[in-house]
């Protein structure tokens, strides 16, 4: 995907975004408007919602575990 595909993801949603994404492995990074500042809350919601799914991921691993038992 080009920044112009991402672009155009947020333009057919009616929305404005911006987005950056670093590697945990190296260095690659991916930006669209990564410099612009942006609404702290709307930051924090991302990680809100990844800590959950991590921790959906975890109990449900642990509930097969029990079942398997």
């Amino acid at each position: 995907m080009t920044d112009a595909d991402i672009a155009e993801i947020f333009e057919q949603a009616g929305c404005e975004g911006a987005l950056c994404v670093q590697s945990l492995d190296d260095a690659a990074e991916f930006g669209l408007r990564a410099d612009e500042r942006v609404v702290p809350a709307s930051v924090v919601k991302v990680q809100i919602a990844l800590d959950g799914w991590r921790r959906r991921a975890v109990g449900w691993r642990a509930w097969f575990a029990m079942r398997s038992a």
